[in-house]
């Protein structure tokens, strides 16, 4: 921070500070402090410890001299002014602000730790003449009796730890530094206030302490400290409680800025998920699940950015040593089965009061003391009573809450269930049928079904979705649904008639063909009627395979065999059988109506179907034609079809292509002959057709013999005889 923009921030911000009323009149404060309250005594325990020399230049403007060997923490620099206020910041730009955060603050905590993290003061002359009369102490005692006490004088170290600690909480980062209260290191407890005054002002005090110490050594004897780890656990849990409150309004701020920025976040890709939903194909997937993995990891950062985090970095411990007499008083039970000392203790330091501390809360001069099993001592406060024995126990020993009713319990008769994990009392325990195991009465309830009890890990509850609602079942009572494959009751399931697997009232169908329940994998609705079916029954046609037709909704074509809907087969109006598409005809002339192939044939010239009796073989061409479509032949008098009959002659196409045969078969020698009535013909002439073969005989005196045979036979199939006067049919074999 420049001077200038000091300099600017003291005219945006009123500095004027009056006095609080009922305190006297004082003048008006115009200058505006800088330093942090505690950075005044860090460097004046600084100067004492290092032997540099501070002077004060001006008002709230300090000179320090530094030492040779701590120059190397301070840049190298011998000189360095240091500015309180804003006044004298101004007066002197080139001073250093003493501010927490400054270059100043971290280079001297580097000096005093340089130094050595601990500064010893030595021994505090005492203010008050030890006396060895404690006298009663005014505390109500439980069920014990007290003894008579034993003063002893003994010489205590006095410890306190000056500590910097940084905040982290989002994008706010602060720095403080925190000195913690003094504390016996012998017994853990907090020194009073008023001894714990005089040993700040010794701390300030810059004469000797090497007379003292030799003095000390002769008036008592240094009682033994605590484990380094003790007291370092004791001074942490006081500087945790006293700055506390500051986490706590740090930790909400950072969770309204937390919510805030979370709020934004989820606009955000709420928006670019919503316009990745209005794009089709296998990239909007693609899109949306990269957006939700995207928004998950930056409200995780956003979460981890914003979490509260304190990091304590211990400047200096600072030790004295002061006088203390120590009254023992023995308390034992009425059984003599406990004892334990009730310790009264008397700084010398201060007002020199007699005072009792409890050893596990180190409240002072509590209402009343218990003594508990393990011979601890415990204060109103911290003593507990077992809700099972009735016996005291202290804080410090396992601490124990009865999650059933919250009741203190003792380790002898404390239980950890097995279902939830949790303590719990010998009184509030009990069985699990399902598992033969021991746990809590609050994890056990009966079964919705079978009413056994049964524990939270061997239970099951049933969504509040299923058909009966949310119930607590055993493993014998529930089931899994394969349908949702979720657990559900035995009373509300039934078994799936194509995989025999259990299937809830909700996920469960009745096929529409056989009447049995199916899961809802193996039912499937038809496209026609809509009705479910089962996978047994469910058919397709032949003719259209994307529709799922029911098995009553198909028939076997009588032509084919294959399967096929009513929309694709027709009704033969002959035998009345169904026949597909493919094999059945609409009737000429007949409208709605068919025939399959074996009782209509489709004439050749139109097209069109027919029914037998409508319908006849052309002899020259074999193929079908209707009687609308054939014409008999005025030479061989045969039936056939238009496209072999030629109009103006009236004659088949076979009888415009006779052609004379020198040598005709013995066969159609014998069957004109048996026509003419054995007379042989002169002149011959034959053709062949599709079905017969036409033969022409002239028979003299200007008549002429035309017949036909079929392949393969001996006889006459027909024909006719043609002379002057006309032509005349002869009749069929």
């Amino acid at each position: 921070m420049t001077p200038r923009q000091l300099r600017t921030r003291k005219r945006r911000r009123p500095v004027a500070k009056t006095a609080p009323a009922g305190h006297g009149s004082h003048e008006t404060d115009q200058r505006e402090p800088l330093a942090d309250a505690r950075i005044r005594p860090l460097l004046e325990r600084y100067v004492s410890a290092a032997g540099a020399t501070l002077e004060d230049i001006g008002d709230g403007l300090v000179e320090l001299h530094v030492p040779a060997g701590d120059r190397a923490a301070f840049n190298k620099r011998s000189l360095i002014r240091i500015a309180f206020t804003l006044d004298a910041l101004e007066r002197d730009p080139e001073a250093e602000i003493a501010v927490v955060g400054s270059p100043l603050v971290e280079q001297l905590v580097d000096a005093i730790r340089s130094r050595g993290s601990r500064v010893v003061h030595g021994f505090v002359p005492p203010d008050v003449t030890p006396n060895a009369q404690p006298g009663a102490p005014v505390i109500t005692v439980t069920n014990v009796t007290l003894g008579e006490p034993r003063v002893v004088l003994a010489r205590h170290r006095i410890v306190s730890v000056l500590a910097r600690i940084v905040v982290s909480a989002g994008s706010a980062v602060e720095e403080h530094l925190v000195e913690s209260g003094c504390f016996d290191a012998t017994t853990g407890v907090a020194v009073p206030a008023h001894a714990a005054a005089r040993c700040l002002d010794a701390s300030r005090s810059r004469t000797a302490k090497r007379r003292s110490t030799k003095v000390a050594k002769q008036l008592a004897p240094l009682e033994p400290a605590r484990s380094p780890s003790e007291v370092v656990s004791i001074v942490l849990s006081d500087l945790r409680r006293g700055f506390e409150p500051k986490v706590q309004k740090l930790r909400a701020e950072a969770q309204a800025a937390l919510a805030t920025e979370l709020h934004r976040i989820d606009g955000y890709y709420a928006s670019l998920v919503r316009s990745a939903e209005r794009s089709s194909g296998a990239s909007s997937a693609a899109g949306r699940s990269a957006y939700e993995a995207e928004h998950a990891r930056r409200r995780a950062e956003e979460e981890r950015r914003h979490r509260v985090r304190v990091v304590v970095h211990p400047v200096q411990l600072t030790e004295w040593e002061l006088l203390v007499e120590r009254a023992e008083w023995e308390i034992t039970t009425a059984d003599q089965a406990q004892r334990g000392l009730l310790v009264g203790e008397r700084w010398l330091n201060g007002a020199g009061t007699w005072s009792i501390a409890c050893p596990t809360c180190s409240t002072e001069n509590p209402a009343s003391i218990a003594l508990s099993k393990s011979g601890q001592i415990a204060c109103n406060a911290c003593a507990l009573t077992c809700g099972v024995c009735n016996d005291v126990f202290s804080r410090d020993e396992e601490i124990a809450l009865c999650r059933v009713d919250q009741s203190p319990i003792c380790s002898e008769h404390a239980r950890i269930c097995s279902s939830c994990g949790e303590r719990h009392c010998t009184t509030h325990e009990t069985l699990c049928e399902e598992g033969s195991h021991v746990v809590c009465t609050t994890c056990v309830q009966p079964c919705a079904l079978c009413t056994r009890a049964i524990c939270d890990t061997h239970a099951k509850t049933t969504k509040g979705s299923a058909s009966r609602g949310a119930r607590r079942l055993c493993a014998e009572c529930a089931c899994q649904c394969a349908g949702a494959n979720e657990s559900v009751g035995r009373d509300e399931v039934a078994r799936c008639a194509t995989c025999d697997k259990d299937v809830c009232d909700a996920h469960q169908a009745t096929c529409a063909i056989d009447g049995r329940v199916h899961c809802a994998k193996h039912m499937r609705r038809t496209d026609g009627s809509r009705r479910l079916v089962c996978a047994e029954h469910q058919h397709q046609c032949a003719l259209e395979p994307s529709v799922i037709l029911a098995s009553d909704e198909v028939t076997a074509c009588g032509s084919c065999g294959r399967s096929v809907c009513a929309h694709h087969t027709h009704e033969c109006a002959e035998d009345g059988q169904r026949y597909c598409h493919e094999h059945s005809f609409m009737l000429r002339g007949e409208p709605g109506r068919f025939a399959c192939e074996a009782h209509a044939k489709i004439c050749h010239l139109d097209r069109a179907a027919y029914r037998l009796d409508k319908v006849a073989l052309c002899p020259a061409c074999g193929r079908w034609a209707c009687t609308t479509h054939r014409r008999a032949c005025s030479w061989c008098g045969r039936s056939v079809c238009l496209a072999d009959f030629n109009g103006p002659r009236g004659r088949c196409s076979t009888c415009l292509s006779l052609a004379t045969t020198a040598e005709p078969p013995a066969a159609l020698v014998a069957i004109a002959g048996e026509l003419l009535g054995g007379a042989t013909p002169s002149r011959w002439k034959t053709a062949r057709d599709a079905e017969h073969t036409v033969v022409e005989v002239d028979a003299g005196w200007k008549r002429r013999l035309v017949f036909s045979v079929r392949h393969g036979e001996t006889v006459s199939s027909g024909g006719k005889t043609h002379t002057l006067v006309g032509s005349k049919s002869i009749e069929k074999d």
